[in-house]
């Protein structure tokens, strides 16, 4: 079901601001019982939208796409980009990825 906010609500751990179009889905409860669309839909601060009539906002200046949220649509999570590789080095003959040269000796192994 395709709602519209009357007013600052929350729903699905995110605010919804005055206006914003947003979709309602069923959800699972803790205890395993669906909560269905009509359930959670609340007129205090919803009202039913008909999604042959919404339009999507057109982009702000500078900006090539319409911001997440502002067609009713979920971004999903956000995942930081992965970090870069580490830089490729020269191996000696027999030395594997991350071992390192033996420190030289001190002349000190004989003591105890």
């Amino acid at each position: 079901m395709l709602v519209r906010a009357k007013r600052l609500g929350e729903y699905n751990l995110r605010r919804r601001r005055e206006g914003e179009v947003f979709e309602l889905i069923p959800r699972r409860m803790k205890n395993g019982t669906i909560l269905s669309v009509e359930d959670q839909f609340s007129d205090g601060w919803m009202e039913k939208v008909d999604p042959k009539k919404v339009v999507a906002p057109a982009p702000e200046k500078g900006h090539d796409v319409a911001t997440p949220g502002s067609t009713g649509a979920d971004p999903g999570p956000i995942v930081p980009d992965a970090p870069p590789p580490p830089a490729a080095t020269a191996k000696q003959d027999g030395q594997v990825d991350g071992q390192q040269d033996a420190p030289a000796p001190t002349g000190n192994q004989d003591r105890i």
